[in-house]
């Protein structure tokens, strides 16, 4: 897995993309994506993105929300995570997201991955901490979090297995499997890791493989 890792203090560092360019966004507490063309930017500040977003996600688009973004770059995909700072409707539907920090090229990995929005939540000892799924993949996800209030950051630095429990569109239930922290990415107030499923039994791939296939003919259809 390809990730670069921009700094704030560094100099230079540009997103490769152009102005004008198509993303497509998962907002959090959604699970179809929309589109959108990148209008401007304030390099490593944030991003301008114009939406095309139907009525129903209108109340989705609050200061603070989470989204899961992904682009085309030189027949590469790319995806990163970000917030909305703030947005207007006049003189159009403007939205304003943190400049990422990581960026991860979805190409290289393994197996065929979707982004996604997906409310799950992880057992810890006897923990349980909520967060969202944002990529899936038959092998793991990213599982990002909101720091609480009642872990540091070093603490969650030292977990490295866990149960997820999560919905998947169009399958009843929760699914379960057990995961093995790859990596954690810790991005001003959020926590991303990266999971490893470990021997997820044949019919939760099934249906992974299920909800992909959704997800990539929604995310394809014009």
């Amino acid at each position: 897995m390809e990730t670069l890792n921009l700094s704030r203090d560094t100099q230079g560092i540009r997103l490769n993309i152009e102005l004008g360019s198509s993303m497509r966004f998962m907002l959090e507490g959604t699970e179809a994506p929309v589109k959108g063309v990148l209008v401007g930017l304030e390099p490593l500040e944030y991003l301008i993105v114009r939406l095309d977003l139907p009525v129903e996600f209108m109340d989705r688009v609050q200061k603070e929300a989470l989204l899961a973004v992904s682009y085309m770059s030189l027949g590469n995909e790319y995806g990163f995570t970000s917030s909305i700072i703030d947005h207007i409707h006049q003189p159009d539907r403007l939205i304003f997201i943190s400049y990422p920090s990581v960026i991860q090229n979805i190409d290289v990995r393994k197996s065929s991955r979707v982004s996604c929005f997906i409310p799950a939540t992880a057992h810890v000892d006897t923990r349980r901490i909520k967060g969202n799924i944002i990529d899936i993949s038959q092998g793991g996800c990213r599982f990002i979090i909101r720091l609480p209030a009642t872990l540091q950051a070093r603490q969650i630095r030292l977990i490295d297995t866990m149960e997820l429990l999560f919905p998947l569109l169009g399958i009843d239930g929760l699914q379960a499997v057990t995961g093995q922290v790859c990596n954690t990415t810790i991005d001003r107030e959020r926590i991303a890791m990266g999971i490893e499923f470990v021997n997820p039994d044949r019919d939760l791939v099934k249906r992974i493989d299920h909800y992909i296939a959704t997800i990539t003919q929604i995310q394809t259809a014009p």
